[in-house]
């Protein structure tokens, strides 16, 4: 009977979400409901995946199932279909009803209420773990206050320009107490702490530019609501489509923006389940001490962490790879001839240690959901599962492929660039890379200024440590016969580098000419992230003969994780310094204005504007994709075409009124508009060129000038 009144009520919550979702389309109403549906269906999912283990790994496993399997079939109605308001409600109905059958041969639980009760009572049971936790929360809450103070609408650079320096002090001092309170306490809280640190340290961007961050950001946001709005966008994106699916099923479930649920989609995922994943993942993997565990969760961040602070279907296939990455050694434990134990010949075909396993098939579901989100960041996982599965079913075939196949994935990447410009209209071609290969940083290069210096000594240092800290690590690993647990990430480690050496000399066609070497700049920073399981096993050796040693010793590892998380935080986001000049410029309400000013000044009229990228996103988010002459947009964007070289060309060579006229004629139209901001370097001069033959001259708060030309 229960059983029954459960099904009822859980359709009874799926209606009332379909209701919302096409009637009402109540903001709180649809807040409310999808939050208790996706904890309620994402338990329920998580025990079927997972039967026998406990309830907090069945809930946040069971959420993120949930949340892939929306992207990876709401990727594929998209591509078959669209994306409207009937097919999210069937998808909804589909998953969720299959969920349900599924579950009901499941007993009514508790849904471990009285676990977490009983763990809330352990934690506070302790004075001095109760000072330190409140300690941190105060901490924690004056670092984010200090953020949001510190927002701005202007251009910037870097962050660092307007946050104050009390914020790297705070920043330390928190991390110090979590430190303090892991090393020396062991409670759940402690996770939820760190994953509050984890929020705390990629989200400085998401806070502090107040009209978004970056500049692919806008344009698959753009493309997101085109699709919310309309259920689909011509033509049709292959790329991408796990991001998309999944931002815009979202944002009609809980009927929040594109624009929110995108800027928020990484940092929340990011937040809740790497933490989590990671630390469930060493403590069952190795047999490590919670708190050991814990601390190591944190060793994430040593690595400057560019790549995960805005959502792009790029940062969120790697936090996908990540999770698969540590999963999947909970896969490899015990596993016959490749795991901790050494091969028995007589084990039986069921597993004797079934409940610290991850089934492959899982992690082939996950790494189908990162190919939809970016085929090219999903290929280096999948390689990494292949070398898996090989040495896993040892045969004689196996044994012939392996090799063969380790040397073809060192051409993957590479090949599937190829294979892509054949298929789309971005090109490809080879030439010598634009920056040496190898790059020999000057360590000791002093600015006079302590904590510049050493930043930027621990920037140059950081992936000859982690390789020294590997092969330190691997030398006492062989030395106990567990090195095998290791090898795919080690063969994988090896072949992105490779990769990324290739990738090195091909510039593509879609990517500004400064910016070329960014990609196999990207492949080499993924490639160290399959050394991290073996650095965190080296620190946690660390960490044992620490622990047997004085306090003082303890103390200062303590001290110097805590310096170096704080000098990754500053590495991890654009930099404008002595050591650093920073590209990167944010929209600006500036941008907008000048928009605008120039879709009313041009009064109707067919006209195109040459212009840097980040007045191209304010146009973006202005007009979304709604102008477009001799098949371009009318904005300049990087990857758009012949428009942005006109624009490097008047910005970089020829700053005159010829130069807009030969842009006209391309476009088809008889007005055009330069826009130059006053931050731009060599201003001066360049206005001065634009003034000479200018048909009209404008300027929007001092900060952006205009010219208009006709033909």
């Amino acid at each position: 009977m229960l059983k029954i009144i459960k099904n009822i009520l859980s359709l009874a919550l799926i209606l009332a979400i379909l209701v919302n979702l096409n009637l009402f389309k109540s903001l709180i109403a649809g807040i409310i409901l999808s939050l208790l549906y996706f904890v309620i269906f994402g338990f329920l999912l998580g025990r079927l995946i997972f039967k026998n283990k406990e309830f907090s790994w069945q809930i946040v496993f069971g959420i993120f199932s949930l949340l892939s399997a929306y992207s990876l079939f709401g990727a594929i109605t998209y591509y078959f279909y669209q994306l409207n308001q009937i097919s999210i409600s069937i998808l909804l109905t589909a998953i969720s009803v299959i969920i349900i059958i599924f579950d009901f041969r499941f007993k009514i639980s508790d849904f471990g209420i009285r676990n977490s009760i009983n763990n809330l009572k352990s934690a506070i049971s302790n004075p001095q773990s109760v000072i330190l936790t409140i300690t941190y929360l105060i901490l924690f809450a004056i670092a984010i206050y200090t953020l949001f103070i510190s927002q701005t609408s202007e251009a910037i650079r870097s962050p660092w320009q307007i946050i104050p320096k009390a914020f790297f002090i705070i920043y330390f001092l928190a991390t110090l107490n979590l430190l303090l309170l892991t090393f020396n306490f062991k409670n759940f809280i402690i996770l939820y702490l760190i994953s509050l640190h984890f929020f705390l340290t990629t989200t400085v961007a998401l806070i502090v530019y107040k009209l978004g961050y970056g500049f692919d950001s806008f344009i698959h946001q753009v493309t997101e609501n085109a699709i919310f709005q309309n259920g689909f966008i011509l033509p049709k994106p292959f790329y991408y489509l796990g991001q998309y699916s999944l931002v815009v099923t979202l944002a009609h479930l809980f009927q929040i923006s594109v624009a929110w649920i995108d800027k928020l989609l990484l940092p929340i995922l990011l937040t809740i389940f790497l933490p989590y994943i990671i630390y469930k993942s060493l403590a069952k993997t190795f047999d490590w001490q919670k708190n050991r565990a814990q601390i190591l969760c944190l060793t994430f961040l040593l690595l400057p962490f560019g790549l995960f602070i805005a959502t792009t279907p790029q940062a969120l296939a790697n936090i996908f790879s990540l999770i698969i990455l540590f999963l999947s050694f909970l896969h490899l434990k015990d596993k016959p001839g490749l795991g901790l134990s050494e091969p028995k010949p007589n084990l039986s075909v069921s597993n004797p240690d079934q409940d610290r396993q991850v089934p492959f098939w899982f992690l082939i579901f996950l790494n189908l959901v990162t190919l939809s989100i970016h085929a090219l960041a999903g290929l280096p996982i999948l390689i990494y599962l292949i070398i898996i599965w090989l040495l896993q079913n040892k045969n004689k075939i196996t044994k012939i492929i392996l090799p063969i196949f380790l040397g073809l994935a060192t051409l993957v990447l590479p090949l599937a660039l190829l294979l892509n410009s054949f298929l789309s209209i971005y090109k490809i071609k080879i030439s010598w890379p634009t920056t040496p290969l190898i790059q020999l940083p000057n360590l000791f290069a002093k600015q006079y200024c302590y904590f510049l210096d050493l930043a930027y000594l621990y920037k140059y240092s950081i992936y000859p440590l982690i390789i020294i800290i590997a092969l330190l690590t691997l030398f006492n690993l062989a030395k106990n016969h567990k090195i095998r647990l290791f090898l795919p990430s080690i063969l994988t480690f090896i072949i992105l580098i490779i990769n990324s050496v290739f990738l090195s000399f091909i510039n593509v066609s879609f990517i500004i000419n400064y910016e070329q070497g960014e990609f196999a700049s990207r492949v080499g920073q993924l490639a160290f992230y399959f050394l991290l399981p073996i650095v965190i096993y080296g620190i946690y050796l660390l960490l044992e003969k620490a622990s047997a040693k004085p306090f003082i010793y303890k103390s200062f590892i303590i001290i110097m994780l805590s310096l170096f998380l704080s000098l990754s935080v500053y590495l991890s986001y654009p930099r404008f310094d002595d050591y650093d000049n920073s590209k990167f410029i944010n929209m600006s309400q500036s941008d907008l204005e000048a928009v605008q000013f120039i879709e009313q000044n041009a009064n109707s009229q067919n006209y195109i504007v040459l212009t840097n990228q980040t007045t191209s996103a304010a146009a973006l988010q202005t007009f979304g994709f709604s102008k477009y002459y001799a098949g371009q947009y009318f904005y300049p964007i990087p990857t758009g075409g012949q428009l942005y070289g006109f624009y490097e060309k008047m910005i970089y060579e020829s700053t005159t009124k010829k130069t807009m006229e030969k842009a006209m004629n391309y476009m088809g139209v008889k007005t055009a508009y330069f826009v130059l901001p006053t931050y731009w370097s060599h201003f001066a001069d360049i206005s001065a060129q634009a003034k000479k033959d200018a048909d009209g001259i404008y300027t929007v708060n001092d900060k952006i000038w205009i010219f208009k030309y006709f033909k």
